[in-house]
């Protein structure tokens, strides 16, 4: 069964950065294939996904989401809808974000969830797949 949902801790590119990274295995898996870009539930609007160049060119690419500008530690869901990915973001102690940290964390017990930088996890991004029935 394919996965259509995706949870995932975001580091920003800075405090006040809309930019963060996407891990280069993430792109590329299936959850992903013939995307170029990810929407917004909260107001519609795309942001590309585009290469990097230089330090991380190899393992990430870089998205700009405009709602995470302002958050301390945010978390997303993204979905898999027909030809598109939208996605979610929340704080990661807040409404919504505390759900999806829970996944996160759940999936760390069973082996699920990927950590990218495992000797600084309380800063990694982290990821988990999931299939969930609408």
């Amino acid at each position: 069964m394919l996965f259509n949902k995706l949870v995932m801790r975001l580091r920003k590119g800075g405090p006040t950065r809309t930019q963060w990274g996407l891990p280069k295995a993430v792109r590329n898996s299936l959850f992903f294939d013939g995307c170029d870009s990810i929407f917004s539930s909260h107001d519609g609007s795309e942001h590309r996904i585009i290469s990097t160049s230089g330090v991380n060119h190899h393992t990430l690419y870089k998205v700009c989401c405009p709602e995470i500008k302002a958050m301390i530690d945010p978390v997303a869901e993204f979905e898999r809808k027909e030809d598109r990915v939208v996605y979610r973001v929340y704080e990661r102690d807040g409404w919504g974000g505390i759900d999806i940290d829970k996944k996160l964390n759940e999936g760390l017990r069973k082996g699920e969830t990927v950590v990218c930088t495992p000797n600084v996890i309380s800063r990694s991004t982290m990821y988990r797949f999931l299939t969930e029935v609408a």
